[in-house]
C-alpha cells in the first residue's frame, strides 16, 4: 500500500504550500520540531477541549509528515487527532497506525493505538493482540497498554454472551490483573507519568468505578450499580462518563425526563462532546419536547457544520411541528451529505406532496425507490407513488407500473396487489383483476372480501356459476356479509330466474343491514317477478325512503319501477 494513500498531503508543486517547501528544507530535525508543536497543541486540546488547538495540532502533524513521510509517530498522532475531530473513519485510522508500524514495527504506541481502533471497530480479538504487542515492545514502560488490555478483557467478559461462568470469571481475573499491573508499573513508565499522570489517575478511578458497576450489573445487581454511578458523579463531578452512562440507562428505561437531566450534566462536564449533545436532542425528542430538541440539534449543526444525524432529526422535528418548509430545508441539507439516502428522499417527497409540489414529490419518491436497499420498505414507497400517480395525476399506466413493482419487491404486499386489481378493473382488464385476487387468496385463503370481489368480476364476465360459487364461499367465511347476500341474489334473480332463492337472499341482506337501500330495491324486483305487486310496491316505497337517508340509486329508477306496477 503506497504511503500517499494515508498521508493526504500536498505535493511540493502545490501553490498553496509552495512557501512552506521553499522556506524550509525537509529534514528529520525540522519534522521533529513540527511533531513537538503538534503534541503540545494536542495535549492542550485534550486538557482544555479548545477546538482551535486540535486544528493547529493536525496542521503541525501534517507538516511533520510532509518533511518526513516515514515519521511513524506522526501517523499515529495524526490518526488520533483526526479521529477526535471526526474527520476519518475507524478503518482509515487503522490504516494510519498500520502505516506507522510498516516504518517502525517496534513502535509500542502504534500497537497501542491500533488496538484501540480495532476495539472501536468491534474487532476485539485483533485489539487484544495489539495490546499484547504493545506490552512486549514497551517492557517495563507498559502501564498504558496493560491498562488498555485489562479494560478490553473486562469488556469481553461482560459482553460475550456465550461464555460459561468459569470462562467469564477467568477473563475478569485476567483483566483485573493486567489493570493492576498497569497501575503498579506507572513509576517505571516515565513518558506516561510525565505527560498523562493526572489524566491517567482519573482514568484509573473512572475505569475502576465503571468496572465495579459493570460487574454488579453482570451479577444482576443493577440497582446497586446505579448507586455506584451516582456516587461516582459526586466524587468525580467534572467527569462526563457517569452522567452519560446514567442518561443511556434512563433512555433504555424510557425515562425521557431523567435522561435529559443526566445528558445535560454530562454536557456541563464536557461541553464539546457531540455524541452526548445528540443524545440530549434525542432524549428531548423522545419526551415530545420538540422545541428543545430542535434547539439542541441546531446547536450541534452550528458546532459541527454538517452533521447528518442532527440535520435528519431536525427535518423530522419540523415535519412533526408542521413547519414544512423548514423541515424541507434540513432534509435537503442532510441530502447534500448523503445524496443516495432513500429515507431522506422519501421524507422530502412527503413534504413536497403536502406542499402540493406533486411533480417534485414524484421525483423524490422515484429517487427513494432507486436507492432503496430494503425491498419491503421500497415496496411501500412504490405503492405510495402508485397512489399518487392514480389519485393526483390520473396516470393509470404509471400507477399500474408502480403497483407491479411494489409486488415484485415484496410478494407479501397484498395491499398493492388489491390496488392493482382495482386499476385492472378500471382498465377493463377483468382477467388481470381476477388473477390478482386469486394470488391474494394463495396468501390469505380465508379472505371473504376477496371472494366477494371475485364473484362480482366473474358475474361481469358472464361466468355465473363460478360467480355463485365465489359468493357462497364469501358467505361461508363471513355469514354477516350483507353485500355477498345481495349480489348472490342478483345473479339468482337476473341470470338464473330463481326468484324465490333471490328473495330469501335479499331478505337476509336486509336482516343484516336494515338500511341497505339496494337490497330493499332488489327485494321489490324479486317480488314483482313473482307477481306479488303489493309486496313489491311496499318494497319499492321503503327503498325510496331509505334512498333519502342512504342514497345508492337514482330516485327516478325506483319511481319508474313503482309506477310500472300500476300501469294498465
Amino acid at each position: 500500500m503506497s504511503q500517499q494513500n494515508y498521508s493526504d498531503f500536498s505535493s511540493p508543486n502545490d501553490p498553496q504550500t509552495e512557501g512552506v517547501w521553499t522556506a524550509v528544507h525537509p529534514s528529520s530535525g525540522q519534522a521533529q520540531h513540527f511533531l513537538k508543536l503538534g503534541n503540545t497543541h494536542y495535549n492542550n486540546y485534550l486538557t482544555l477541549c479548545v477546538r482551535s488547538d486540535l486544528e493547529t495540532a493536525i496542521t503541525n502533524y501534517r507538516r511533520a509528515l510532509e518533511l518526513d513521510p516515514k515519521l511513524s509517530e506522526g501517523y499515529v498522532k495524526l490518526a488520533s487527532a483526526l479521529w477526535d475531530k471526526g474527520d476519518i473513519t475507524v478503518e482509515t485510522a487503522i490504516e494510519y497506525c498500520q502505516q506507522a508500524l510498516m516504518f517502525n514495527p517496534s513502535m509500542s504506541e502504534a500497537h497501542l493505538f491500533l488496538g484501540y481502533f480495532y476495539r472501536r471497530a468491534g474487532e476485539l480479538d485483533a485489539a487484544l493482540a495489539q495490546f499484547h504487542h504493545a506490552i512486549q515492545k514497551s517492557r517495563l514502560q507498559s502501564s498504558r497498554p496493560r491498562i488498555a488490555l485489562g479494560v478490553a478483557l473486562l469488556h469481553q467478559a461482560s459482553e460475550s454472551k456465550d461464555l460459561g461462568v468459569a470462562s467469564r470469571i477467568g477473563l475478569v481475573l485476567k483483566g483485573l490483573t493486567q489493570f493492576g499491573l498497569g497501575c503498579l508499573l506507572l513509576p517505571t513508565d516515565a513518558r506516561t507519568v510525565r505527560h498523562l499522570q493526572a489524566a491517567l489517575m482519573k482514568d484509573i478511578q473512572v475505569y475502576g468505578l465503571l468496572g465495579f458497576g459493570k460487574a454488579l450489573q453482570w451479577v444482576g445487581l443493577s440497582s446497586v450499580s446505579v448507586a455506584v454511578y451516582k456516587w461516582a458523579m459526586t466524587v468525580l463531578p467534572n467527569e462526563s462518563v457517569f452522567p452519560h452512562l446514567m442518561g443511556d440507562m434512563s433512555r433504555q428505561q424510557k425515562k425521557a425526563r431523567q435522561s435529559v437531566e443526566y445528558y445535560q450534566r454530562a454536557l456541563q462536564a464536557e461541553p464539546g462532546n457531540v455524541v452526548v449533545a445528540k443524545k440530549l436532542g434525542n432524549a428531548y425528542f423522545e419526551g415530545h419536547d420538540l422545541v428543545n430538541a430542535a434547539t439542541q440539534f441546531e446547536k450541534v449543526v452550528e458546532q459541527q457544520g454538517g452533521d447528518f444525524d442532527s440535520l435528519y432529526h431536525l427535518g423530522r422535528i419540523y415535519s412533526e411541528r408542521k413547519e414544512l418548509m423548514r423541515a424541507l430545508y434540513y432534509f435537503k441539507e442532510a441530502l447534500n451529505l448523503s445524496p443516495h439516502n432513500p429515507y431522506i428522499h422519501s421524507h422530502m417527497a412527503y413534504l413536497m406532496f403536502k406542499l402540493q409540489d406533486f411533480d417534485g414529490a414524484i421525483q423524490e419518491y422515484r429517487s427513494a425507490i432507486t436507492h432503496g436497499e430494503d425491498d419491503v420498505w421500497t415496496s411501500t414507497v412504490s405503492q405510495t407513488l402508485g397512489v399518487l400517480y392514480y389519485q393526483v395525476k390520473g396516470d393509470l399506466e404509471a400507477a399500474i407500473a408502480m403497483f407491479q413493482l411494489a409486488f415484485q419487491l415484496d410478494p407479501s404486499n397484498l395491499e398493492s396487489m388489491a390496488m392493482l386489481a382495482d386499476l385492472y378493473f378500471e382498465q377493463g382488464n377483468l382477467e388481470g383483476a381476477l388473477e390478482c385476487y386469486r394470488y391474494i387468496l394463495t396468501r390469505e385463503p380465508h379472505n371473504a372480501e376477496c371472494y366477494n370481489y371475485m364473484g362480482y368480476l366473474l358475474w361481469q364476465m358472464d361466468r355465473n356459476d363460478e360467480a355463485i360459487e365465489a359468493y357462497k364461499k364469501a358467505i361461508q367465511l363471513d355469514d354477516k356479509s350483507h353485500i355477498a347476500y345481495n349480489n348472490l341474489g342478483v345473479i339468482y334473480l337476473d341470470e338464473k330466474d330463481s326468484h324465490r332463492n333471490a328473495m330469501e337472499l335479499f331478505k337476509r341482506a336486509l336482516d343484516l343491514n336494515p338500511k341497505y337501500t339496494l337490497a330493499c330495491f332488489n327485494l321489490g324486483r324479486a317480488q314483482e317477478a313473482m307477481g306479488d305487486e303489493v309486496l313489491a310496491a311496499n318494497a319499492y316505497s321503503e327503498a325510496l325512503a331509505l334512498n333519502a337517508e342512504s342514497p345508492e340509486l337514482e330516485d327516478q329508477e325506483i319511481m319508474s319501477r313503482l309506477d310500472g306496477l300500476f300501469k294498465v
